[in-house]
C-alpha cells in the first residue's frame, strides 16, 4: 500500500497491459509470490479442509483428470465457441531422469533443471506435460488431488486457446483465461462427480491453490509469462466455476475482465515490498474510509457519522478490553466494531502479526470490515449473522475498488494499493478461517464477497442489497 501522495494510479495497468510473450507452464515453486509465511496459512489451511487422504498415486490422479477434463470439453467446447474440440496429441509425465527431446519441440535441448517443478502446454505439437518427480509447488502433497486436476484443467484450457483464436493475447490473460477454463471444469467435476472423488472442500483448496500460484509481488502484468497476481487468478477460477464455458469467453470476445496486477513503481516501494508501517497504515486506512463512506451514506440518504477512533487492547488484559454489546468472549486475535463507545477495537497482537506477516492491506482488510460493520448501523442493515458478515467482505471490498479505479477523491490523506496488497485480503480471509464458517462464511464465500464489492460499478449499493435478498 502506498500513501496517496507518493505516486499516480498507473492509467491502463488494470485493464489489459501491453503485449508480452507466451509462457503456457504455471510458475515453478521457487517462482511462486507467496512467501514462507502465507505458505504457512496456505498448508495450515489444507489441513483442515482436505479431509482424508485419497488411495490414488499422483499418475493415477493426473490420469483420471486429463480423461475427464478431455471429456468435458469435447462436449462443452463448440456449443459456446462454435469450433469442434481438437484433442491433444499426447499426455506426458516426466522427471529427472526423462531426456526432454522426447517431450516435443517446445523442450528439445532444454535441461531438466529449466523445466522442473512445471506443468506445460506445448502449442508447437498440441501436447501437455507434468513433472512428477517435483509437482509444481507441492501441489499434491498440498492441495490433495484437487490441486494436480486443476493444474491439468488449467493446461487443458491453453489448448483450447488456438482452436478458438485466441492464442496471440498478452500472457497474463491467456493465463487468466486457462483458469477460468479450469473454473468450469471443476465446477462440472464437483457437481457430476468424478472418479477422482474430489473433497467437498475441493472449491476452497482451488481458491487457495490459485493464491499460492499467483506471481511474485512487484512483477509487471505486460511481463513476459506474467500469470497474474493471485486475486486476478482467483477472479478468473470463479468466473469459470460460477459461469461456466460462457463466462470464459469475455476473453476471447475483446472484454476481458479488469487486470489488477501492478508493478512495484520505485525503488523504495520496492525495498518496502510496498508496505507502510503500520501506524501510518492505521491512521491512513481510517482516514480514507472516513472519507469514502461519507460519500456513500450521503448517497443512500443518510447523516454520516465518522468513527471515533481505533483503539488497540492486550488480549491478556482484560481491563484493555472496551465492555461493550459486540465484545467477542475471547478477545484474543479479534477487530471489532464497538458500538457503545464507536470506536474499532483490535488486539494489538493481532495487527503486529498481520502487518509482519501478511502486510499492510491484510491490516487494512481487518479495518474496513470493522468499519463496514459501523457503517451497517447507519444504514438499518444488520450486523448479525453470517449474511451480515459477507456483507461487511463486500463493503470492504467496495471501498478497496473504489481506491484502485479511483472513485473517491481522499486527497492527501488516503492510500493506493501497491502490488501485492490485493493478495494480502485474501490471504487474511486464510488466516481468518480456523474462526469458524458458521460465523463469518467459508473461504469462498467471503472471496466472492469481496470480489463482488471490488469490481461492482456500484459496489456499495449491491453490497447493502445482499442481507435485504437474504
Amino acid at each position: 500500500m502506498r500513501a496517496r501522495w507518493l505516486v499516480l494510479m498507473v492509467t491502463g495497468l488494470l485493464t489489459l497491459g501491453v503485449a508480452c510473450g507466451d509462457d503456457d507452464g504455471d510458475d515453478s515453486a521457487d517462482d511462486s509470490g507467496t512467501d514462507s509465511s502465507e505458505e504457512s496459512q496456505l498448508d495450515d489451511f489444507r489441513e483442515e479442509a482436505q479431509g482424508g487422504e485419497s488411495d490414488l498415486d499422483l499418475e493415477e490422479v493426473l490420469t483420471l483428470a486429463a480423461e475427464d477434463v478431455e471429456a468435458y470439453w469435447a462436449e462443452e467446447l463448440e456449443p459456446v465457441f462454435g469450433v469442434p474440440y481438437e484433442p491433444v496429441t499426447a499426455f506426458t509425465t516426466y522427471t529427472s531422469e526423462t531426456d526432454t527431446a522426447e517431450l516435443g519441440p517446445c523442450f528439445e535441448g532444454l535441461p531438466y533443471e529449466e523445466v522442473m517443478g512445471n506443468a506445460f502446454y506445448c502449442p508447437l505439437d498440441h501436447t501437455v506435460v507434468y513433472d512428477v518427480e517435483n509437482p509444481p509447488a507441492d501441489e499434491f502433497n498440498r492441495f490433495g488431488v484437487f490441486g494436480p486436476a486443476i493444474t491439468i484443467a488449467h493446461e487443458w484450457g491453453h489448448s483450447l486457446q488456438p482452436g478458438i483464436g485466441y492464442s496471440e493475447a498478452d500472457s497474463v490473460l491467456l493465463e487468466t483465461q486457462a483458469d477460468c477454463f479450469s473454473g468450469a471444469w471443476s465446477a462440472h467435476a464437483l457437481e457430476e462427480g468424478t472418479e477422482l472423488d474430489l473433497p467437498e472442500e475441493a472449491l476452497e483448496l482451488g481458491i487457495a491453490s490459485q493464491l499460492l500460484f499467483g506471481d511474485p509481488v512487484g512483477i509487471d502484468p505486460a511481463e513476459e509469462g506474467a500469470h497474474g497476481n493471485g486475486f486476478d487468478r482467483i477472479n478468473a477460477f470463479l468466473l469459470g466455476f460460477d459461469g461456466g464455458p460462457d463466462a470464459c469467453a469475455q476473453w476471447s470476445e475483446g472484454n476481458p475482465p479488469p487486470i489488477t496486477e501492478i508493478p512495484f513503481l520505485t525503488e523504495e516501494e520496492a525495498g518496502s515490498e510496498g508496505n507502510l508501517p503500520l501506524d501510518e497504515t492505521i491512521e491512513r486506512v481510517v482516514a480514507d474510509l472516513d472519507i469514502y463512506w461519507s460519500g456513500v451514506i450521503e448517497d443512500f440518504g443518510g447523516d454520516f457519522e465518522a468513527v471515533d477512533g481505533v483503539e488497540g487492547y492486550d488480549a491478556d488484559d482484560e481491563d484493555s478490553v472496551p465492555d461493550c454489546e459486540e465484545t467477542p468472549d475471547d478477545p484474543d486475535g479479534q477487530v471489532f466494531y464497538c458500538s457503545d463507545e464507536n470506536v474499532i477495537a483490535y488486539d494489538e497482537i493481532l495487527f503486529e502479526v498481520t502487518h509482519e506477516d501478511l502486510g499492510d492491506f491484510a491490516v487494512a482488510e481487518l479495518i474496513a470490515r470493522a468499519y463496514a460493520s459501523a457503517m451497517q448501523g447507519q444504514l438499518d442493515l444488520s450486523s448479525e449473522g453470517v449474511d451480515a458478515s459477507l456483507q461487511a467482505d463486500c463493503f470492504s471490498g467496495a471501498w478497496a475498488g473504489s481506491v484502485v479505479f479511483d472513485e473517491h477523491d481522499s486527497g492527501d490523506v488516503g492510500v493506493e494499493l501497491s502490488s501485492g496488497d490485493l493478495d494480502e485480503a485474501i490471504s487474511g480471509f486464510l488466516a481468518q478461517s480456523e474462526q469458524g464458517a458458521e460465523d463469518f462464511g467459508t473461504l469462498s464465500e467471503r472471496t466472492r464477497a469481496y470480489q463482488t464489492g471490488f469490481f461492482s460499478e456500484d459496489g456499495a449499493a449491491n453490497c447493502a442489497a445482499v442481507t435485504e435478498d437474504a
